[in-house]
């Protein structure tokens, strides 16, 4: 992206809103924790979530932090040479999310862990957290939805799944394979 193609600031800030969002409101943190954790392994995530709480309410995140953090965020996703700008939360925001909260004085306390958003000119792409699916957040009113690519699979299939998709974060709920499919 760069800043001489104007149409890419829209994309830009509707990426740096959603990731305004996701730092001004934290949810509860329970990324890391599901049933098949050994003791050992669901004690130590306990504790790092409550030492992520703990940092949080140290930090707190006023209106004029996160509109300049979204203000920052704006310009370097609009200013990337990239064609597809990645803001991805591991355990700590990596890239243009940890400079822009480096510039706004944001704790990266504040940042969800596992979360991710993908800028394209024409659309963004976001999940929530490990394991979320992926949701459209913005798309710009020429971009074009592309078609479920499931595949009807043999009746005699041992898969309990079902059809697949090789475009799962282009959907909101289920996927319509027979709609979808190219003639």
């Amino acid at each position: 992206m760069s800043e001489n193609n104007q149409p890419l600031t829209a994309a830009s800030r509707a990426a740096a809103e959603w990731w305004g969002e996701q730092v001004r409101t934290v949810k509860a943190e329970t990324d890391g924790l599901h049933p098949g954790l050994s003791t050992e392994q669901a004690f130590v995530a306990t504790a790092q979530i409550a030492m992520r709480d703990q940092a949080i309410a140290q930090a707190p995140a006023d209106d004029a932090t996160v509109d300049a953090f979204v203000a920052e965020l704006t310009q370097l996703i609009t200013a990337s040479e990239l064609s597809v700008v990645t803001l991805s939360v591991d355990y700590g925001p990596s890239g243009e999310l940890a400079r822009a909260a480096e510039a706004a004085r944001l704790h990266k306390s504040r940042f969800p862990l596992k979360t991710t958003a993908k800028v394209w000119p024409d659309h963004v792409l976001a999940k929530a957290g490990y394991g979320a699916p992926w949701r459209v957040v913005w798309s710009a009113p020429s971009w074009e939805h592309p078609p479920c690519e499931a595949q009807e699979w043999p009746e005699d299939s041992d898969d309990p799944i079902g059809p697949k998709c090789g475009r799962p974060q282009w959907h909101d709920g289920a996927h319509d394979w027979q709609q979808g499919r190219r003639p």
